[in-house]
Parts: structure tokens; sequence; C-alpha cells
């Protein structure tokens, strides 16, 4: 029963935290440490919106990397002569 009271309460204290967009989209990017991503992780666990936040961060990031590559093609594709 302590257990349960225990769960209620973190479930709880999720709801009410919401992780802030910068440390999503830094997350998503690869560039926080493993220090900074363990509690966004365990976080992540428990938080449906946050999740969906960040799955949003993923496909929006996605989207500018690939027209990223469409617009500057990479050296190698350039000089194979696939972009003129």
């Amino acid at each position: 029963m302590d257990f349960k009271v225990r769960n209620r309460s973190l479930a709880s204290e999720m709801a009410t935290y919401h992780t802030a967009d910068d440390e999503l989209e830094a997350y998503s990017l690869g560039r926080l440490s493993p220090a900074a991503s363990a509690p966004l992780e365990e976080h992540l666990l428990g938080c449906i919106s946050c999740l969906d936040r960040l799955a949003g961060w993923d496909e929006y990031i996605g989207a500018m990397r690939g027209a990223c590559r469409t617009l500057r093609p990479s050296p190698r594709a350039r000089s194979a002569g696939e972009y003129q």
C-alpha cells in the first residue's frame, strides 16, 4: 500500500512539471550531457505531454535536416555531379 501512495505522488509530480522546449530541443539534437539526459529520460517515461512535444521536435529537426541536405548538398554529392 505504501508503494502505491509513493507512485501516485510521483505521477502527480510528473503531471505538474514539464520540460522546457529548449531542453527538449537540445535532447533531440543530441546536445545534452548524459547527466542532463538521465532525469529527462526518466521524466519522459511518465509524461505523455513532454513525450509528444519531444516527438514534435524530432519531426521538426528531421525535416530541417532534410531541407538543408536538399539546399546544400554534401561536398561528395557536388563532386559526383549530382547537383548543378
